[in-house]
């Protein structure tokens, strides 16, 4: 459970963020997969925490299961732009598969909001603000990091450290990943749909969770094109198989009972909508 608890900790209301690993004119910065971060470095308005008072942590010891992906999203900005070289260090080499995705971002409203993914080969050299040019102005470039635990990786601790050199010097930004002796079973049935942009982006984990303790089940999901919240309910599905797991030593209703208490909401009631429970 301890995957769980640390992963429904944002959707009770904590919104998971870090700040920069180093200061100066060009910064590497992680975040939760439930944060998304806008061309200009800045949290997306509907990805903010939803009370000022929120004290926001750095990501820095995350817990992981084995037979799963965890994820995390990387911003790096260059303030007075140029070129920067983006790197994932592990210590003990090759013991996650690392895939990086570069996020692209796309226009919501007045706002631009990372969605589709594309995968890049590391070392990543880019330079901000983009070729393109359809962002002006553009300060900050975000990719999303997926690590896969194998089912046999020893339970422990490992190091994993995105990096980036700009300016004739690297900045890092230091992980110690946990791994736990929990196993992911395989992905359970499911269709719930992944979230529109306009919405927070942990709506698709928080309708995957509700599928789980509300008992609506259907075909199992297909890949489909990788997006960003396509993958936060992938991972949120993980959850939900975890979670069944657990069902062989306690029973179902207790389970729901341990989940419910952490979100602090009941998201089986009538009318319950995932987008807005446990967002206050």
């Amino acid at each position: 459970m301890k995957r769980i608890g640390a992963r429904l900790a944002p959707w009770g209301g904590l919104l998971v963020f870090s700040f920069p690993a180093a200061a100066g004119a060009h910064s590497i910065r992680v975040y939760s997969e439930f944060q998304r971060i806008d061309p200009f470095g800045e949290v997306v308005a509907a990805d903010r925490p939803p009370h000022p008072g929120i004290k926001p942590r750095e990501i820095l010891s995350p817990a992981v299961a084995r037979n799963a992906f965890a994820s995390f999203r990387i911003a790096v900005t260059l303030q007075e732009g140029g070129s920067y070289t983006l790197h994932v260090g592990q210590n003990p080499e090759n013991m996650f598969r690392a895939t990086v995705y570069k996020e692209r971002f796309v226009k919501s409203a007045a706002a631009w909001v990372p969605h589709g993914l594309e995968a890049v080969a590391l070392p990543y050299t880019g330079t901000l603000p983009e070729p393109s040019g359809i962002i002006p102005a553009q300060t900050t470039a975000t990719f999303w990091l997926d690590i896969w635990i194998p089912f046999d990786a020893p339970a422990g601790r490992m190091k994993l450290e995105p990096q980036v050199f700009a300016e004739g010097h690297w900045a890092t930004y230091p992980m110690e990943v946990r791994v736990t002796a929990a196993v992911v079973p395989a992905l359970p049935v499911s269709h719930t749909p992944a979230a529109p942009t306009r919405d927070p982006s942990d709506a698709s984990a928080r309708a995957a969770l509700q599928g789980y303790l509300c008992g609506e089940t259907a075909g199992r999901i297909s890949p489909g094109a990788y997006t960003v919240s396509g993958l936060i309910r992938r991972n949120a599905l993980q959850d939900a198989s975890l979670a069944q797991l657990l069902e062989t030593r306690l029973s179902k209703e207790e389970v729901r009972r341990l989940l419910l208490a952490v979100t602090g909401e009941n998201w089986c009631a009538s009318g319950a909508d995932p987008k807005r429970v446990s967002r206050r």
